[in-house]
């Protein structure tokens, strides 16, 4: 099925300011749900006693990214099907609890599932291009001309789960399916425990026969009822605190496992992601040097996604992160799994992917008294920055140093010195002239008989993604990937490990002259490359290392 993200790239920019609320000290469940958390009540449950400092004088906001999940939504087919069985299996157990004369709670008598009878579940609606539009109709709200409401027209732009590599990498990388369904059976073994120690309390509790399947099924009713209906006091209310603590982990262990930093392959997908934000970024920092005139260009880029999108994001921005760990991710070391309740973690499904939770990054221009900049406590002196904001809430960011306010030159080093993750992707023109020898089809593509496909061994389908395949324009095989190229065909993308890197260059003989004077490294094993993923970056110098081994 198609269209199962959407991006709305917009012209106006809208400041999103964080709201504030505060909540009780009296345990709520709709605070604790992990990723089946309602927006809302994850922002109560995450207000913190820590305030950022405020916006320097004279910066202004003129671009905005938006990474976000979509909002509320029913449970899958396969989900109501499993509440149906539930309903089955509560009404044996009750049967049994009357004839032996036992109490038992009033609303079981007689339980159906909400859901029961609906055919189509959560998965057959375009979640994330309806909360786009939503957005959209929110945020033009009164500010055009169409109907009652002053409604403003705009686009939505939607792509095919099948080709997307910016928001549906999950969709698109074969390494990651394999590893997901490998890892599946061993995450339900480390939830076994919980969910065991918890069928054992509700039995001696209520005195019925429940089984590790039943208290897992009245958990997801729990989340379902407590998100979607408000409703507190049935299945939720089955549980203690401190087990209804204890099942939020368990959630929150799967997330980081299978989606979060318990594999580095869970967010490595997402670098096509980050280079469309730097692209977005640079080409709006371009757009402002030019004086183009207002309406012209891009103010704000909105991408509404899953959270298979998000969480991968926050991730490659080291966000939600316990003590040294950052350190960690940055050497692709393994973590460890978050802190067990009573403990307190920052690992919390509630905060970092609630529905619609989202991410911003907000580019500001500050030229301070002389049109140069403003120099920060470090030292930098910078006319742009970068805020991260979670959830409207600006945090810190652990690449700049734990800062809020980012200078955009230390923001880009950030990234470009994650050299465990971040992949330089090459086309495979390593010695073909791109402008004599091939077609172009835009974009930075070229004619079939040049991709990935025609030159690159066992490297023939998208089912090959990011699978290590070879190239030879040295006479030595260049480790790499295969991906998928959103025009079609496929493409060639070097491991970062195999170069280091020069600036950008035009020519060969440029590429030749910056390796040879900056590493050192023969001309023979050097090339001027076209970016693949962001054409606009023009070319990049690829100054190879030691040949790798023959594989």
């Amino acid at each position: 099925m198609a269209i199962p993200l959407a991006v709305l790239t917009l012209t106006l920019f809208s400041s999103l300011l964080p709201s504030s609320s505060s909540v009780g000290g009296s345990f709520d469940v709709r605070h604790h749900l992990s990723t089946v958390t309602r927006y809302d009540a994850g922002k109560e449950a995450n207000v913190a006693v820590y305030q950022p400092p405020a916006v320097p004088d004279g910066c202004t906001p003129f671009h905005l990214n938006l990474v976000a999940r979509h909002g509320t939504r029913a449970p899958t087919k396969k989900r109501i099907q499993e509440l149906d069985r539930l309903a089955i299996r509560l009404e044996s157990l009750l049967s049994e609890a009357k004839q032996a004369g036992r109490s038992i709670p009033s609303w079981l008598s007689g339980w159906k599932s909400p859901w029961k009878g609906r055919k189509r579940g959560g998965e057959l609606v375009t979640r994330a291009s309806a909360s786009a539009v939503a957005f959209g109709i929110g945020l033009f709200s009164g500010k055009g001309s169409l109907g009652p409401g002053r409604h403003r027209a705009f686009s939505v732009i939607s792509e095919s789960r099948a080709s997307d590599i910016w928001l549906r990498f999950h969709d698109n990388c074969e390494t990651y399916k394999q590893y997901r369904k490998s890892q599946e059976p061993a995450v339900g073994k480390l939830k076994e425990p919980i969910l065991d120690e918890v069928t054992s309390a509700l039995v001696k509790r209520y005195h019925l026969n429940f089984t590790r399947q039943d208290i897992a099924s009245l958990w997801f009713l729990c989340k379902q009822e407590a998100s979607l209906l408000q409703i507190t006091d049935q299945a939720c209310g089955l549980f203690s605190a401190s087990e209804v603590s204890l099942l939020e982990w368990t959630d929150d262990l799967e997330v980081f496992l299978l989606k979060g930093y318990g594999n580095s392959i869970n967010y490595h997908m997402g670098i096509p992601l980050l280079k469309d934000i730097h692209q977005s970024i640079e080409q709006a920092i371009a757009a402002r040097e030019e004086n183009l005139t207002p309406g012209t260009f891009e103010k704000a880029r909105l991408r509404f996604a899953h959270a298979e999108t998000v969480i991968p994001f926050i991730c490659l921005l080291g966000l939600f992160l316990e003590e040294h760990e950052f350190e960690k991710i940055q050497h692709d070391k393994p973590l460890d799994h978050p802190p067990k309740p009573p403990q307190g973690r920052n690992w919390r499904g509630s905060t970092i992917a609630p529905f619609a939770g989202n991410s911003m990054l907000v580019s500001f221009h500050c030229p301070g008294n002389d049109s140069n900049g403003i120099i920060t406590p470090e030292g930098y002196r910078s006319k742009y920055f970068v805020q991260v904001l979670h959830n409207e809430v600006p945090v810190p960011m652990p690449g700049c140093g734990n800062k809020e306010f980012c200078p955009l030159e230390v923001f880009k080093a950030f990234m470009a010195s994650k050299k465990s993750i971040i992949v330089v992707t090459l086309l495979v023109l390593f010695s073909v002239d791109v402008t004599s020898s091939s077609r172009s089809l835009g974009n930075g593509f070229q004619d079939e008989k040049y991709r990935c496909s025609f030159l690159v061994d066992d490297c023939k389908t998208d089912a090959d993604c990011y699978k290590p395949c070879h190239y030879k324009p040295w006479g030595v095989p260049v480790v790499g990937h295969c991906i998928r190229n959103p025009n079609g065909g496929y493409s060639f993308q070097v491991d970062s490990s195999q170069c280091d890197y020069g600036g950008s260059c035009r020519t060969k003989e440029d590429c030749y002259d910056q390796c040879e004077a900056k590493y050192g490294y023969s001309r023979e094993l050097t090339a001027c490359i076209p970016d693949f993923v962001v054409p606009e970056y023009g070319s990049i110098c690829c100054c190879r290392r030691a040949s790798p081994s023959k594989q």
